[in-house]
């Protein structure tokens, strides 16, 4: 019998985080890290849960290079040869991070050894994902592993972890994707650790238009977290983040780890070719110019302007206009993987039996990964401020949401610079 669930389902644009009295009176004083225990293994890790998805473009040795040096995760995606990936893990499990440590009254700083300790390596569940995997787990060069599908409710999805387990018990486990907290539990008793929670959430992902598929990310969030705590797992909330104040409401809504994609998917870490754009500048509502004139005095339409080269000289039919100024923007290439163009890049084509569930978008180009990483420890410690969280682990303990009609004070009116 079909059902409706009159439960208000909200978006992490549904809400805003309530400010209440903090003995915090300095944004470096919370702690934004953490000791991870994980059900199914005796290791402990410390970190912050940041962690960058297993996209094509964002799930890169360059990006987890950078993300472990601040004790942050990222999920290698699958498309790495084993050859790849067994070079990089040689290499990464000598790498180092600083570490401050008092002797005495004198500090001093040491080299402490984390090996791939936030690297995931990734896989699928399709016939020769589990002959790929497990010759890369063998190696003992990396013991986190993350298993991820869309659609992490077919039975495959639990005999897969369960076999994954038996074989390779001190694994940490990350896998999904679900939305409700049953599922959750049923993959955490099955021999998950964290479980990925997000359905058609993803800055990429048109599965919520194409399916009809999907749930509100800060509801997902509340249900899964509760569910999952309760068994001993943790969940990863993977989807909906815009800003970096998303990824605050994702720890106050229960999450232990947030995945990003589009995030950090237009810094120089991540993969592709930085791609220029240019575009008339918006000051003083120039018009766009009727022709332009090249070098040797050819006169060409504006319908030939993919071709106009820098040195070329716009023409109006009106002298008095003058030249308009020109901007150029700086963006990369970022796709859903269940898009046709991921289809066709990486698994040879879509087949008859899909359909794209995935867009392509120019993110723009941001610069180093450091950079967005400082500003976001910069607002995940204001957000505590303002909370009197003075751990990461308490955030949630301690957050309540006001529901909103809108979050933004700016509503379009003026042009970011």
């Amino acid at each position: 019998m079909t059902q409706i669930i009159n439960e208000e389902q909200l978006d992490y644009c549904d809400v805003l985080i309530k400010p209440k009295r903090s003995t915090l009176n300095s944004r470096s004083e919370p702690d934004i890290y953490r000791e991870y225990k994980f059900k199914w293994t005796d290791r402990k890790l410390l970190g912050n849960g940041l962690t960058v998805a297993n996209m094509a473009t964002t799930g890169t040795f360059a990006m987890a290079k950078v993300m472990q040096q601040n004790r942050m995760f990222c999920c290698l995606h699958k498309h790495y040869e084993f050859n790849e990936l067994k070079e990089f893990l040689e290499e990464n499990s000598k790498a180092t991070i600083s570490k401050e440590v008092m002797l005495g009254n004198l500090k001093t700083v040491s080299q402490e050894v984390i090996g791939n300790d936030y690297v995931f390596v990734s896989t699928g569940i399709k016939d020769g994902d589990y002959e790929k995997i497990c010759k890369v787990l063998k190696l003992g060069l990396c013991k986190n592993l993350c298993i991820d599908i869309a659609n992490g409710y077919i039975s495959k999805l639990i005999d897969f972890v369960k076999k994954i387990r038996k074989k390779f018990p001190d694994l940490i486990i990350m896998v999904g994707n679900v939305v409700t907290g049953d599922m959750v539990q049923d993959l955490i008793l099955a021999g998950a650790d964290i479980v990925k929670c997000g359905i058609g959430s993803g800055a990429n992902c048109t599965t919520r238009r194409m399916v009809g598929i999907g749930r509100p990310q800060l509801s997902t969030n509340m249900e899964c977290a509760e569910a999952a705590h309760a068994v001993d797992g943790m969940i990863c909330a993977d989807g909906g983040i815009n800003c970096w104040g998303d990824v605050c409401k994702a720890y106050g809504s229960g999450a232990d780890f947030v995945m990003v994609g589009s995030m950090v998917a237009g810094t120089d870490e991540a993969d592709g070719d930085i791609i220029v754009k240019q575009y008339f500048s918006p000051e003083n509502e120039i018009e766009k110019p009727d022709s332009w004139v090249s070098v040797d005095g050819t006169i060409h339409s504006t319908d030939d302007e993919p071709n106009k080269p820098d040195d070329a000289i716009w023409l109006y039919n009106d002298s008095s206009k003058p030249n308009p100024k020109i901007i150029e923007k700086k963006f990369k290439l970022a796709y859903g993987m269940s898009s046709k163009y991921a289809q066709d890049k990486h698994w040879g084509g879509m087949k008859d039996y899909r359909a794209s569930e995935g867009i392509i978008t120019l993110k723009p180009y941001v610069g180093s990964l450091q950079e967005q990483l400082n500003e976001y420890k910069g607002s995940l410690r204001s957000c505590m401020t303002y909370v009197n969280a003075k751990s990461l682990k308490n955030l949630a303990k301690v957050c309540s949401f006001y529901k909103v009609n809108r979050i933004l004070n700016n509503d379009g009116k003026g042009i970011q610079i």
